[in-house]
């Protein structure tokens, strides 16, 4: 799903970029950094990773979430992914749907723009 374009905010009142668009409207985003590591399952498969992670582009997609970028890493994870979608549950439910598949197991932290932490620092007081 594509970002937010124009000079208009969403109905939720997010800023530009911080939107993704459907075809009916416009739904706020918050962003993650998923980290990965792979399973014994899927490390005797790691040579269909990349294929593994296109399948999961496609199944992410269809819960509303977009994976906007996919690293393979070295040292304590795997992978690293960051990620765009409306919800904590949403995301939950897609990562657990490929979870279920026995290959990799997450770690998921919310991430926070600069804008959303100049409000995070403004609720302080």
């Amino acid at each position: 799903m594509p970002l937010c374009s124009g000079p208009v905010l969403c109905e939720h009142d997010a800023p530009l970029g911080e939107c993704m668009t459907t075809n009916e409207r416009r739904i706020h985003v918050a962003t993650y950094v998923i980290s990965l590591n792979w399973t014994d399952q899927g490390i005797k498969s790691v040579r269909e990773t990349v294929d593994r992670s296109r399948q999961a582009n496609t199944a992410m997609e269809a819960f509303g979430i977009r994976l906007q970028t996919i690293l393979w890493t070295t040292g304590h994870h795997d992978l690293v992914v960051i990620a765009e979608a409306p919800d904590d549950e949403t995301l939950s439910a897609g990562l657990l749907t490929l979870a279920s598949q026995g290959a990799l197991r997450t770690e998921v932290a919310r991430a926070f723009t600069e804008q959303e932490m100049e409000q995070i620092i403004q609720k302080m007081g």
